[in-house]
């Protein structure tokens, strides 16, 4: 890779007096330096977690995220019929004044996505998770075969 600026002749006179000094040819740092590790670092971070469906994605980007920043859920682009917010594919958003729950197909341990979110969060009981002094009231999550649920508790540390 031929940084930008930078002639080919120095480049080549470069070239010439490392060869000349006898120190090894360098590999380009666009192809197997740093560049590439951190390429990788965000393709992999943009992936979102192992096991993770559309039903989790749709439930972290429009129920989790807005709780987390306690605003009320992204229903925009959805259009409601029988109480419930639809994105046209398989995927419903159920909405009451507490809770935000997405409906479809559950995929991945409720643990192991919620491990990849910004803040922690912690189990309280079995399948059931807290968000941990970091935001007040608490944020309750929990998940079904069928169902991603975020409630805002009353629950203070």
């Amino acid at each position: 890779m031929i940084e930008p600026g930078v002639p080919r002749a120095a480049l080549r006179r470069l070239a010439a007096s490392r060869r000349a000094r006898g120190a090894a040819p360098r590999a380009p740092r666009g192809i197997y330096g740093q560049r590439k590790g951190a390429a990788l670092v965000c393709v992999l971070a943009l992936a979102g977690p192992v096991g993770a469906g559309p039903l989790w994605e749709t439930f972290a980007a429009r129920c989790l995220t807005p709780y987390e920043h306690l605003a009320l859920p992204d229903t925009r682009g959805l259009t409601q019929a029988v109480g419930r917010w639809s994105d046209g594919d398989a995927i419903d958003l159920e909405l009451t004044p507490e809770t935000c729950t997405a409906l479809g197909v559950a995929e991945g341990s409720l643990g192991d996505l919620l491990a990849t979110r910004e803040h922690p969060y912690e189990e309280v009981a079995p399948g059931i998770w807290h968000s941990d002094r970091w935001r007040e009231p608490r944020l309750e999550v929990t998940a079904g075969p069928d169902r991603f649920t975020a409630r805002e508790t009353d629950l203070e540390s």
